[in-house]
């Protein structure tokens, strides 16, 4: 039962565990209280978007602050290189899988 348990916890944080987080203003005195992404995207308190622009989720909070989900900094061994995203334009957070390729020495 336990280890049930470790392991529906485990995969509950792996979101948070492979994303980056940051804090952005979206304030347009057009539109008080909303986050005025761009001139199509404006969000109202609450609401989020996934957009691959960035590969990542946009949440409004209040007064034009958003909380934006990235993919993390990905490192890799020695012997292993990044050769890019497997599909850039997958939904969040799909969009972050790289592909990678490794060698012996």
């Amino acid at each position: 039962m336990k280890l049930i348990i470790f392991e529906i916890l485990s995969l509950a944080l792996i979101p948070i565990i492979l994303a980056s987080r940051s804090i952005q203003f979206f304030q347009d005195p057009a539109h008080p209280g909303k986050c005025v992404i761009d001139r199509n995207i404006i969000l109202s308190p609450g609401e989020e978007i996934s957009t691959s622009d960035i590969c990542g989720l946009i949440k409004c909070a209040h007064f034009g602050v958003a909380l934006i989900t990235g993919c993390i900094t990905q490192g890799v061994h020695p012997t292993c290189k990044i050769l890019g995203y497997v599909n850039r334009s997958a939904p969040f957070p799909l969009c972050c899988e790289k592909k990678i390729l490794c060698w012996s020495d």
